[in-house]
């Protein structure tokens, strides 16, 4: 069953009252990483949906172009070779959507901890019809919230937009809607996938979370490491650049939320009541 709370009330709706939803499930893991495989498929041992192991690029994708100058710019730094591939892969997700016959994604990254009876009730919800077309399962860092809207599954879940970088690519849900309109804007790798995700006042999908996260991040080494934390040597000739892109984008963001009110919905389609 899948509960869904409107207006303060639960509804109960059956599965025999729901339009039946394909869901893929894909869970982003490096080839080589046995060992994080085998613990992540023993704790999910208990799941009741299908899901499978996704190979993670350790490269640039071949549909992807990567300009390290728009990511010193835009980002301040260059990005590290690992982050390239963690771009690339969850590209490489969305694409497989498409080329299924699924309704919908959830994206998980193996080191992370999964509520698989939330998972089990979500894959069973059609999330264009809920009119939600991206939100996460999961953020890195806490930032402001702009509201809270009734949840679509039951136990107290609140669906929170967000505005700023919360961060985070460990867990996803998206639609093909949001997977069209995605792909176009992120064939340009000018910064983290994450980072990316975070700019709805760019591709114009709110960035939108569960709350309280279903998945939980495990105790783990990063594959991507620390490097990308330390100190930068800036190129000085790109100093003027980096601090105008940072003002544009500044702007861009503020008219986006405040005056045109784009972030305030979906541009894939209309918001719908959530029933």
């Amino acid at each position: 069953m899948v509960r869904v709370d409107s207006a303060g009330d639960d509804v109960t709706i059956t599965a025999e009252d729901a339009t039946p939803v394909r869901t893929l499930i894909l869970v982003i893991s490096m080839g080589t990483a046995a060992d994080r495989r085998e613990r992540f498929a023993a704790r999910a041992a208990e799941a009741t949906v299908p899901w499978e192991f996704m190979d993670a690029f350790t490269s640039l994708h071949p549909s992807l172009r990567y300009d390290e100058e728009a990511a010193m710019l835009g980002r301040g730094r260059a990005l590290e070779r690992a982050e390239i591939g963690c771009y690339s892969s969850h590209f490489e997700a969305w694409k497989r959507l498409l080329a299924s016959d699924a309704d919908q994604l959830v994206v998980i990254e193996d080191d992370v901890i999964v509520d698989w009876r939330f998972l089990s009730e979500l894959a069973k919800i059609d999330l264009a019809a809920q009119g939600l077309h991206f939100f996460r399962l999961f953020i890195k860092r806490l930032t402001a919230v702009e509201r809270t809207e009734p949840g679509i599954v039951g136990g107290g879940y609140r669906i929170v937009t967000l505005t700023g970088y919360p961060y985070g690519g460990q867990g996803y849900a998206m639609t093909r809607s949001a997977a069209e309109r995605l792909i176009p804007y992120f064939t340009l790798v000018d910064r983290p996938i994450d980072d990316a995700i975070d700019r709805s006042w760019v591709h114009g999908i709110p960035n939108r979370a569960i709350f309280p996260s279903p998945i939980i991040e495990e105790f783990a080494k990063s594959t991507i490491g620390l490097d990308r934390y330390g100190s930068v040597n800036f190129p000085k000739h790109l100093l003027t650049r980096r601090r105008i892109a940072v003002n544009i984008d500044r702007l861009q963001r503020f008219v986006i939320r405040h005056i045109t009110g784009r972030g305030k919905r979906d541009a894939v389609g209309p918001q719908k009541r959530r029933i």
